[in-house]
């Protein structure tokens, strides 16, 4: 259990967990391996919240909670959101999702599990592009805010935004080719 940099309790790969949720996930005890009871994951929960700070990296909550899930676990949860959550979402918006180059995909898919699927259907621009096979044009509408960058300005685009503005790029390269 960490806190992502909104204050929000998160675990595995950014995946956001409430109160409520966090009782059906099968947490064991680091020390032991022995399984989490609910009123330790309760506590672990109001824990890790309360020990919130602003540029904590997830290891540093480590000392907060011995509570750990299997990675595979994670893995396994990922894929599920993925299939059943975010790729429906996206295929609302870009019907022809699925004939989309294979980076095209990924990209569209980190930014709804980065935004969530209400906040992906805000990126209009960017759907339009994609749903035109403009990716070129598509890979300057990825630009997820972060404090200091110009969503106009890729040079103070931070990594994430770039991986994903080069990801475009080369799915138009993909594109171009198989058309």
């Amino acid at each position: 259990l960490y806190c992502c940099l909104k204050g929000f309790v998160t675990v595995g790969v950014g995946d956001k967990v409430t109160p409520t949720s966090v009782l059906t996930m099968p947490f064991v005890r680091l020390v032991d391996g022995s399984h989490a009871t609910a009123e330790d994951k309760s506590q672990a929960f109001i824990r890790v919240q309360n020990f919130f700070a602003k540029g904590l990296t997830s290891s540093g909550y480590r000392a907060v909670s011995d509570l750990r899930l299997d990675p595979e676990y994670c893995k396994r949860r990922l894929a599920h959101r993925v299939k059943t959550e975010f790729v429906p979402a996206i295929e609302k918006q870009c019907p022809q999702f699925a004939s989309f180059p294979v980076r095209a995909k990924l990209v569209l898919v980190d930014i709804a599990y980065n935004v969530g699927t209400a906040g992906f259907a805000t990126f209009v621009e960017l759907i339009a592009d994609c749903n035109s096979l403009h990716f070129a044009n598509a890979s300057e509408q990825v630009h997820t805010a972060k404090e200091g960058e110009d969503p106009r300005n890729p040079e103070t685009w931070g990594e994430r935004n770039m991986w994903r503005h080069d990801m475009m790029r080369a799915a138009a390269k993909q594109a171009a080719l198989a058309g």
